[in-house]
C-alpha cells in the first residue's frame, strides 16, 4: 500500500517545495520566471502600494525593480503568512499577512499593482479571484498574472524530466499525483476568465519561451493589464 504521504500536497509544500524547485538548474529557470514577470520595469518606475498574493514564502520580492512604499506578501498557507509586527521590524517596508485571493480583506481601488504568480492554477474559484484583483486596483494600477502552461506538451516534458525525477530523487514519491491534485484549473480556461474579467482593461500576453500563442509549446503566459485603460 502506498505511504500517507504518497502525492501529498502539503506534505510537498512543507517539506520539499524549496529543496526541489528553488536550487539547482529548476531554481534557475524559477528565477527566470520571476523575472519575467519584472521585465517591463526598471528602478524608475513607482508602484506606492504594491499586493502579492499567493506570495508563499516571499521568494518574488527580491526580482522587484521598481520603487515602493509599501509592499504586501500575503498568502493563506498560515506557516508562510505572519504578523505585520514580526515583519516590519526586518523591513519597514515590508508587510507580511494572511490573505485569501478569494475574499480579500482589503478596501476597493487602494493598491497601485497587484501580483499573482503561479496562483490561479489551484484555486477553485480563480475568476473570484480575478474579480477580487481588479477589484483592490486602483484605476489606472496594473495587475501582473503569471500562469504555467498547464496542461501543455512542452511542460509536462520538462516536468517529468527535470522536476519529477528531481523531486523522486530527494524522496518525494507521487508527483505527477500531486500536480493532478494541486493544478486543478487549466491556461486555456484561466485565459478566458482573465478576458472577460478584464474586458474593459488593457491585456498584454508574452510568453516563454516562444511568443506566439500556443500552450502546447510554451511554459508559461505572463498577463500584464492596466486597469482601466480600455474604459
Amino acid at each position: 500500500m502506498a505511504s500517507f504521504n504518497f502525492g501529498d500536497v502539503d506534505h510537498f509544500y512543507n517539506k520539499y517545495y524549496d529543496l526541489v524547485l528553488r536550487t539547482g538548474l529548476i531554481g534557475v529557470a524559477q528565477n527566470r520566471t520571476h523575472r519575467a514577470i519584472e521585465k517591463r520595469w526598471s528602478k524608475h518606475d513607482v508602484f506606492e502600494q504594491v499586493l502579492e498574493v499567493g506570495a508563499g514564502a516571499g521568494a518574488h520580492r527580491q526580482f522587484v525593480k521598481h520603487q515602493y512604499q509599501i509592499y504586501y506578501e500575503t498568502d493563506i498557507r498560515v506557516n508562510h503568512a505572519s504578523s505585520n509586527k514580526e515583519s516590519s521590524v526586518a523591513d519597514s517596508n515590508l508587510r507580511r499577512e494572511f490573505a485569501d485571493i478569494t475574499q480579500l480583506h482589503y478596501k476597493d481601488a487602494v493598491f497601485d499593482r497587484v501580483i499573482a504568480t503561479c496562483l490561479l492554477l489551484h484555486l477553485e474559484k480563480p475568476e473570484i479571484a480575478l474579480r477580487e484583483a481588479r477589484r483592490v486596483t486602483k484605476n489606472l494600477g496594473v495587475i501582473s498574472i503569471l500562469v504555467p502552461c498547464e496542461p501543455g506538451l512542452f511542460l509536462r516534458i520538462s516536468r517529468s524530466l527535470l522536476t519529477a525525477r528531481k523531486a523522486r530523487r530527494l524522496g518525494f514519491q507521487g508527483y505527477g499525483l500531486f500536480n493532478a491534485r494541486d493544478h486543478i484549473n487549466y491556461l486555456s480556461g484561466i485565459d478566458e476568465m482573465i478576458r472577460f474579467v478584464f474586458e474593459k482593461d488593457r491585456i498584454h500576453v508574452s510568453r516563454f519561451p516562444f511568443h506566439w500563442p500556443s500552450w502546447n509549446l510554451n511554459l508559461y503566459y505572463v498577463y500584464t493589464i492596466c486597469r482601466g485603460e480600455n474604459d
